[in-house]
């Protein structure tokens, strides 16, 4: 795992490192794995990054036609507690617990 400079992972909560290792495993071979915001970065209020909940992953790198399915086997992989979102520049990830 990469981490863009400045990111600070100081506080992440140990069910996103946990998320963050099974994506790890999980996108060895395809190149890279690299966060580009933790609790740091500009978010909207209340988002869960400040909390140490919610990660961003590049995916400037992952062809277009395959990021729908990275973030699929990203979401199989973690399951229901998390939200694996395709954003414009990167994937956002956060557990968040379904009740």
């Amino acid at each position: 795992m990469n981490l863009k400079p400045g990111v600070d992972m100081n506080g992440v909560q140990p069910e996103i490192l946990e998320a963050c290792a099974k994506i790890h495993h999980l996108m060895e071979g395809t190149g890279q794995f690299t966060l580009t915001a933790c609790l740091d970065g500009k978010h909207k209020q209340g988002s869960l990054h400040y909390k140490g909940f919610a990660v961003d992953i590049r995916s400037k790198h992952i062809p277009d036609e395959k990021k729908d399915a990275v973030v699929a086997a990203i979401k199989a992989t973690l399951g229901r507690n998390y939200d694996v979102i395709l954003e414009a520049t990167h994937i956002h990830l956060e557990y968040d617990p379904k009740e």
